[in-house]
């Protein structure tokens, strides 16, 4: 209880708009029952009476989820996202739903219609990045020591860079995405932001459902970790992400009744968005997919070709300030694209570089992440 406490405070005390909504009452029973049964003997998981961030895009029995947008405004589901589940199961305490972009589709959480923004703790005249900015702020700035996020083009990782945290984006498919509103269903991940990799590997422990909690032992050699001259051209990948993206993207919006129905309802960047897509021609998609199998193949060479890991930069620039607007992601985006184009897995240090591995090597990037920065 003294923990949730002191995070209350914090959280209670929050100008930096970190929250979407809390669930303080249910959050207080939770780390009550955890105190019992571990004061009783009773078997407890490994996140037992952790105080954790839900971003606003993963449902919440009970608790209002919107994913950013108003058009989502008052839907409470009535079960928990598979994800947050687990963090139950495990005897993790729901504080609350953090702030993400209007739909998760943004990596500042400056939405053009003038909806509140969140500030970076280390700055608040500056972003945080998102779209799981409001999980980032609410790890820097000490309000929970976990908190969930997702990563369509750099969401996890670009936030957790600029707020100076450990953010991790699992290989595509690990961590279900069950009851998690999509922005791009073959580009989403979902994952942990913490302050050490260490925090982030118990998390994916839990939230992969593979109960491996610890950090992976590294290999009894020095490892290969290449730089980011060994990658494809960002901006060869990111014009092929777009595409994709932007096809997906639109695909949900309609299958869920609000485009172009509600249009008049999004946010201004994001409307303008889902009109651009319609331009968007069949050739269009077939040619990114195309591409997007080329890029698998020659990284696939790269890691096959005796590369462990590669350590590139998230944001190689400074988070904008809010009165200096840069628009950021032509700085940004093809440097996080490629990790979620072709589902790999990748941690984001506070030095704001970030560690890249093939397929299914989620545990060895951890491990490494946690030797270059205990």
């Amino acid at each position: 209880m003294e923990v949730l406490a002191a995070c209350v405070a914090r959280v209670q005390a929050d100008t930096l708009g970190a929250w979407a909504a809390l669930s303080l009452d249910s959050a207080r029973a939770e780390a009550q029952a955890a105190e019992a049964a571990w004061a009783h003997g009773e078997p407890t998981g490994p996140l037992c009476g952790v105080p954790v961030g839900v971003k606003d895009l993963f449902d919440t029995a009970g608790i209002e989820t919107a994913a950013g947008s108003p058009l989502l405004a008052g839907r409470v589901p009535a079960s928990d996202a598979l994800a947050v589940a687990r963090c139950r199961a495990a005897g993790a305490v729901i504080v609350g739903k953090t702030r993400t972009h209007p739909f998760a589709w943004g990596i500042t959480m400056r939405a053009a219609d003038g909806s509140p923004i969140t500030r970076n703790p280390h700055d608040p005249e500056r972003t945080p990045g998102g779209s799981s900015g409001g999980s980032a702020v609410a790890v820097a700035a000490g309000h929970v020591p976990l908190a969930l996020g997702t990563d369509t083009g750099g969401s996890i990782r670009i936030p957790a860079a600029w707020c100076r945290v450990t953010g991790f984006k699992p290989t595509h498919g690990r961590v279900p995405l069950d009851g998690v509103w999509p922005l791009a269903p073959s580009l989403d991940h979902a994952g942990p932001l913490a302050a050490t990799a260490a925090d982030c590997a118990l998390a994916l422990g839990v939230l992969d459902g593979s109960g491996q909690t610890a950090l992976a032992v590294l290999p009894d050699r020095d490892l290969v970790i290449a730089g980011a001259e060994v990658l494809p051209d960002g901006e060869r990948v990111l014009a092929c992400f777009g595409v994709i993206q932007r096809v997906e993207a639109l695909a949900v919006h309609r299958a869920a009744g609000l485009w172009p129905a509600r249009a008049a309802g999004y946010s201004r960047d994001t409307r303008e968005r889902l009109q651009a897509i319609e331009r968007v021609s069949d050739a269009d998609v077939r040619a990114a997919e195309a591409e997007r199998e080329a890029l698998r193949a020659e990284v696939a060479a790269i890691f096959a070709g005796g590369v462990d890991l590669i350590r590139s930069p998230v944001a190689p620039i400074a988070p904008p300030r809010w009165d200096e607007w840069v628009d950021p992601r032509p700085h940004v985006l093809p440097h996080t694209t490629l990790q979620d184009l072709l589902g790999l897995p990748a941690c984001a240090l506070p030095d704001a570089t970030q560690l890249t591995g093939p397929p299914g090597a989620d545990r060895l990037v951890l491990a490494a992440a946690a030797a270059l920065n205990p």
